[in-house]
């Protein structure tokens, strides 16, 4: 995305510190693997200002924008580590999760 103003910026922060992950067919081992690495993820971009964060990754594609329904992601395969990549890759943290 191109031209993001401060405020769609914040939009996107606050929808991915709001998503929640849900279990569709994990195990509970897994399940954990995930929810602790989106507690992970959700921390580090909570420690870091707007201006910090890297709005040049590939995943900015992925996320839309629409003035009355809000931001939302287009997830491909699984919601949960796209979501939570998408997270890592802002803090300048990106390494694949799955």
């Amino acid at each position: 995305m191109k031209n993001l103003t401060p405020a769609h910026k914040s939009l996107i922060v606050d929808y991915l510190l709001a998503y929640r992950v849900c279990n569709y067919g994990y195990d509970c081992r897994a399940m954990k693997r995930i929810q602790q690495q989106a507690t992970r993820a959700r921390k580090a971009l909570r420690a870091r200002r707007l201006e910090d964060l890297d709005w040049n990754v590939p995943f900015m594609s992925r996320i839309q924008i629409d003035e009355k329904t809000g931001v939302y992601y287009v997830a491909g395969q699984s919601a949960n580590e796209e979501i939570i990549n998408a997270m890592r890759a802002l803090c300048g943290k990106f390494r694949w999760v799955s």
